[in-house]
């Protein structure tokens, strides 16, 4: 129940919610009674959820009516979607642990509040620390620590430190800022050792006859796709502008003002795809490269998600099956990614393609150099 309430999530004055019509047999039954939840003073009750229909280990469950009692409800029957006792331990299951925290704001002891302030100046910090070091550090107790992580819905604080290291691999810059343990000067070699070894580890991994014949591919395509989200895209707009000086036709992905499908009904077998997937991905990615394996195009996948722990591939590789793999090291000592070695993927692969394009490619770039003369752009 206390989990459930924290669903509701926090606010400011109590109210009353009664169920009606949902019998003991297709609800648990500890929802079956009148609970106490804390509602915002708006003129009405804004339920929080989106489902019609739920799936539970009982059945599923139609469309319930709901109660609010109190004077800002107006005492008014309203019908809602009826909402199973699982979705309710789904949602809270998977909302990351600053969600939870944001969420418990409001109703925090003082002690606890302060542990939650604690937390989130650095949220990655609770990855690293003990539970007696995030006390000491909150100034608080370690009961005050076992209570917050229980509140926030965790059995105990081995495992909100896992979901934070989760949220850490995600790649959301918050979760990796730190105390600065060191000067500015230390930091900046530190940052270009780290990019020195990104690009090391990566060409370990890396033949350059795997870039050739992705090279050669990208020559022979009737056209190139190239697709990336957010940080993703700003290296697509690089390759893509690089070998667009040696290839005519290459696409970025996504376009302005349309959608993907629209895009990916074109790809033809004749065609190269390459996809750029770096931290931090969204959400739609994996059923976009699900869809890129069923088109007849040759794909390659440009990478830093590691595999999961006891796998080969990563969920991404796993849904694309890619032609070429091409995994990059982006370790950074601070809270961004260091992509030293994407860029000189993107180099190098530009580089060899305009290596054996031969006098075709030649012949383009001098095009090329005649318009700017013509147009004066330089």
């Amino acid at each position: 129940m206390t989990r459930l309430l924290q669903c509701l999530g926090p606010t400011s004055q109590r109210k009353t919610i009664k169920l009606r019509g949902l019998t003991k047999s297709r609800f648990p039954p500890q929802l079956c009674h009148a609970i106490t939840v804390m509602v915002s003073s708006r003129s009405r009750f804004t339920y929080p959820y989106r489902s019609t229909r739920c799936q539970t280990a009982t059945g599923p469950l139609n469309r319930g009516v709901f109660r609010v009692a109190g004077q800002d409800a107006s005492n008014r029957w309203s019908t809602v979607p009826s909402l199973g006792y699982q979705d309710f331990m789904t949602k809270a299951a998977s909302s990351s642990y600053i969600s939870r925290i944001r969420a418990a704001l409001p109703s925090l002891h003082p002690s606890e509040r302060r542990l939650a302030d604690t937390i989130l100046s650095f949220p990655g910090e609770i990855a690293s620390y003990s539970a007696t070091e995030l006390a000491l550090l909150a100034n608080v107790s370690n009961a005050t620590v076992t209570r917050f992580v229980r509140r926030l819905g965790y059995e105990s604080f081995d495992q909100a430190r896992q979901a934070a290291r989760a949220a850490q691999q995600t790649g959301a810059a918050v979760f990796r800022v730190s105390v600065p343990d060191q000067g500015p000067e230390s930091a900046l070699m530190a940052q270009i050792a780290q990019g020195r070894q990104n690009v090391e580890s990566s060409f370990a991994a890396i033949t350059l006859a795997e870039i050739d014949e992705l090279a050669e591919s990208i020559l022979k395509a009737e056209r190139v796709w190239i697709l990336g989200f957010r940080t993703s895209q700003a290296f697509a707009l690089y390759l893509g502008t690089q070998i667009g000086q040696i290839v005519p036709n290459v696409t970025l992905l996504p376009q302005v003002g349309q959608t993907l499908a629209e895009s990916l009904s074109s790809i033809s077998a004749k065609d190269v795809v390459i996809v750029f997937a770096l931290r931090r991905t969204v959400r739609e990615l994996p059923a976009l490269c699900r869809e890129l394996r069923l088109s007849p195009a040759l794909t390659a996948l440009v990478s830093d998600v590691p595999p999961d722990p006891g796998e080969d591939s990563s969920l991404l590789e796993t849904e694309l099956a890619p032609r070429w793999r091409l995994r990059i090291q982006t370790a950074a000592p601070g809270p961004l990614f260091n992509h030293n070695a994407v860029l000189m993927l993107c180099h190098i692969l530009a580089t060899r393609t305009l290596e054996r394009s031969g006098l075709a490619g030649r012949k383009r770039l001098l095009m090329i150099e005649g318009l700017h003369d013509s147009l004066d752009e330089f």
